[in-house]
């Protein structure tokens, strides 16, 4: 087993995540992907750090975890879930079934409220309206295809910076500046 398959609180949470998404028609192998993108990266903003332990790389069609799809075939071959494959409109979709029950005192309140929460804003929505989403994370903008996308990017703020915070960091960056002259100095003084 990987050190992914092997995480019991990333498997329960795929497994708590399909089973509360199993009444969603949209549901499928790339709205999961989703949802624990949209998880996680929230999680990391609120308590500083991921629920699955997962990184993220860019697609086209947006992020994709790294080893959800392995998790998820490690799931299925172990009979705790299984995944139907039907159609929906003209896409063939793949969608996660959980077949055993989940644990989620693997979880803290937050990570659980989180992801709730993650759940009911992207219910109904589709792989498409969950897609184009995530495509407007500034994360997910400012890396290239293939490339993992770093948690702290979602501390990143797209709207204008208030005045006083232009304020704050030129004076912060006045600041580095004399500090840096004062380090040059003592080096030259230390030279001779």
């Amino acid at each position: 087993m990987s050190k992914h398959t092997d995480n019991k609180k990333y498997r329960e949470l795929i497994k708590y995540i399909s089973a509360r998404s199993s009444e969603d028609r949209f549901f499928s192998v790339t709205k999961l992907n989703k949802i624990l993108f949209f998880s996680d990266f929230l999680a990391y903003k609120k308590i500083g750090a991921s629920i699955s332990g997962d990184n993220y790389h860019k697609e086209p069609f947006g992020p994709v975890p790294n080893h959800a799809e392995k998790v998820l075939k490690h799931l299925i071959k172990k009979g705790e879930m299984a995944q139907s494959i039907g159609m929906l409109g003209q896409y063939e979709q793949k969608k996660p079934v959980t077949l055993q029950e989940y644990q989620l005192d693997l979880f803290s309140p937050e990570e659980i409220s989180i992801i709730n929460i993650v759940l009911d804003q992207l219910e109904e929505q589709s792989a498409t309206q969950v897609s184009d989403l995530s495509h407007k994370f500034s994360g997910w903008q400012l890396v290239n295809i293939g490339e993992d996308i770093p948690y702290h990017t979602v501390l990143l703020s797209d709207s204008e910076p208030s005045q006083e915070a232009i304020e704050y960091g030129k004076k912060l960056l006045a600041d580095l500046e004399k500090l840096l002259a004062d380090l040059e100095g003592a080096e030259v003084l230390a030279s001779n």
